[in-house]
């Protein structure tokens, strides 16, 4: 039988998803779930907090980038 998921469960794999998908543009993410920007920045502390790291745009950029070169 699967475990049961919270409700913070599922909001925070939500949120984590949709980040991902917007590389980490915190501004899309936001209007894509339909919450302010401000939201997701508290989002984002609070699962710094319990140790849960996201990508910001520039990291994620940035290995873009250097995956380009490597390519090339």
């Amino acid at each position: 039988m699967a475990q049961a998921t919270t409700i913070a469960d599922a909001e925070r794999r939500l949120v984590i998803e949709t980040l991902i998908r917007c590389r980490g543009n915190r501004t899309h993410a936001a209007k894509l779930l339909g919450v302010s920007v401000r939201t997701i920045r508290n989002k984002i502390s609070e699962y710094k907090k319990v140790g849960i790291y996201l990508p910001i745009y520039k990291d994620i950029v940035d290995a873009e980038k250097c995956t380009d070169a490597k390519l090339n």
